[in-house]
């Protein structure tokens, strides 16, 4: 995430009704970053300190302070909100797509090779 384009992310948010944010980044990470904007118990208050903890390369593609400062505004907005309409934040690494969708569930089978 960099500085052009957190706040379109904001934007498709606020303004479009997204409801999850996706970077490309390990989706067991980026977990951890979106039980801390989502607000669930137990998750850090402050999902800067969830990135600072990345250890995965390329960590200066996602963890980053644009992506911790997206996430900070991330979690305060979604304080105002129910828990059901609070907007979240995923990772899926591309490289690792296989593993990371053998695990959803789709409406068919999926190409891998398309």
């Amino acid at each position: 995430m960099t500085a052009r384009t957190a706040p379109a992310r904001g934007r498709m948010i606020e303004e479009r009704g997204f409801s999850f944010v996706v970077a490309e980044g390990d989706w067991l990470d980026c977990w951890d970053v979106h039980r801390s904007v989502i607000l669930a118990r137990g998750a850090p208050e402050d999902p800067q300190a969830v990135l600072d903890a990345y250890r995965r390369r390329p960590t200066w593609m996602w963890a980053n302070a644009e992506t911790g400062h997206f996430c900070r505004w991330l979690r305060a907005r979604n304080e105002a909100l129910p828990a059901g309409e609070r907007a979240g934040f995923y990772g899926l690494d591309v490289y690792r797509i296989r593993s990371q969708c053998s695990g959803l569930q789709v409406g068919g089978e999926v190409d891998f090779s398309a």
